[in-house]
């Protein structure tokens, strides 16, 4: 299927010749066109240009590198034709039809088998000033520019769909999290893919990967990617009643009526989150004394009152229990912003982390909760309570944590990503 929206200029339309306009805009860095292949050399139309793509294989399957230079370089935002670390990357023709890229644009046929029929790479300090014919002359996607364009087309290979290119030099999660967040129509941009994947990476290599069941970065570019687990697609979290969401900041609850579900529920969802080996962890913004819970759930057994929740400040204390009936571990704090974890680490230990500093006691574990957690208030049951007003930039469940596990944490988390995004206070 083959169908054009636009009204858009095409080679001859309006007696203007587009291959030589193209050829003379400063924005363009590189313009080629496959019909003038020859000795496996794609030449650059651009006035006063010499260079060329290099071209290898079968017709309709070919490959292709740009020149290894640092113009190219820097207009790669996508890393498409190089990968992080500047290594030239070989770019095959399926990778060139099968993406929107940003400073790559790509002319090729609306129906099978896609032939490429123009290519062109745009400057990296230029803004395309041609959005429109764009679209029209290279028939782009309706969504390329990440909106709807009537000039673009409906293109037989991904119909209305921005297809977003996850990249080959990023860890395997981090491809799989840009994409989930692609298929939201909240596509990364390059400098977030790399904050993203620098945390992916680190929390990996420090070990702490393997122990989470849920990670939520609700400081996010995106409210849907903001919902996003990053450890695996399943366990999002869904609107209880919808909080206030800030770009980059996270959730923010009005203490009445406002809350997140995060589908988590330990006897479902427990297999790195055990009766006497698990976790919780959350990241606020806002300072303020109030008897709220930023997040807790209760075991759903009528005789039993088991419970996980957090208070992070009420009367200048902290109140936090992790699936237990007994005593709440009670640290003093006079802040509710930053970092705090709790951590069940035996049958009798359970301990708090507040920014880092350690309490603990010898409260007695009950049982692992069956019922789902609660994030801005507390699940009692199905009944909805204590609800916060602080906001969550980042939350997680995981297996129990050491002290050093806590400490790579808020370094990789919090002084990583948060740090990047805007988002630590």
């Amino acid at each position: 299927m083959s169908i054009s929206l636009g009204i858009g200029l095409k080679i001859g339309g309006n007696g203007i010749n587009w291959d030589a306009y193209w050829a003379t805009q400063a924005e363009v860095l590189f313009f080629g066109l496959y019909s003038e292949i020859s000795g496996g050399q794609m030449p650059n139309k651009v006035i006063g240009a010499s260079d060329h793509l290099t071209v290898a294989g079968a017709a309709g399957s070919e490959t292709y590198q740009c020149p290894n230079t640092a113009p190219y370089i820097a207009a790669d935002i996508d890393y498409i034709w190089f990968k992080i670390d500047t290594t030239l990357r070989t770019v095959t023709t399926a990778e060139l039809i099968g993406y929107d890229f940003t400073r790559t644009i790509v002319k090729y046929s609306n129906t099978s088998p896609e032939s490429i029929e123009a290519i062109m790479i745009l400057n990296s300090d230029i803004a395309p000033t041609e959005v429109n014919n764009l679209h029209s002359y290279f028939y782009l996607s309706v969504y390329w520019s990440g909106v709807w364009n009537d000039q673009g087309y409906l293109k037989e290979n991904r119909l209305a769909l921005r297809a977003i290119w996850p990249g080959d030099d990023w860890d395997v999660a981090s491809k799989s999290l840009f994409i989930r967040m692609s298929n939201l129509d909240e596509n990364p941009s390059a400098a977030r893919k790399i904050v993203i994947d620098t945390a992916i990476l680190a929390l990996k290599a420090t070990g702490l990967w393997v122990k989470f069941v849920t990670l939520w970065t609700t400081a996010a570019h995106g409210i849907e990617s903001a919902k996003l687990n990053w450890i695996a697609d399943s366990i999002n979290i869904t609107d209880g009643v919808a909080p206030f969401f800030t770009t980059d900041r996270g959730f923010q609850g009005n203490g009445t009526s406002m809350y997140l579900k995060t589908n988590f529920v330990p006897t479902v969802n427990g297999s790195n989150y055990k009766l006497n080996d698990a976790a919780f962890g959350v990241y606020t913004r806002i300072d303020i004394d109030e008897s709220k819970v930023i997040c807790g759930m209760k075991n759903g057994t009528p005789s039993l009152t088991y419970s996980t929740y957090l208070f992070l400040r009420d009367g200048n204390k902290s109140y936090a229990i992790i699936q237990a009936l007994g005593t709440n571990i009670i640290p003093a704090n006079n802040d509710s912003r930053g970092l705090f974890i709790v951590s069940r680490n035996a049958a009798n230990e359970q301990n708090i982390y507040v920014r880092g500093a350690k309490t603990s006691n010898a409260t007695a574990s009950g049982a692992l909760e069956n019922n789902e957690m609660y994030l801005l208030g507390y699940n009692g049951d199905g009944v909805l309570s204590y609800m916060a007003t602080n906001q969550i930039a980042f939350f997680f469940t995981s297996s129990k944590l050491t002290d050093a596990d806590v400490a790579n944490i808020n370094t990789i988390i919090v002084d990583g990503y948060l740090n990047s995004v805007g988002a630590k206070i």
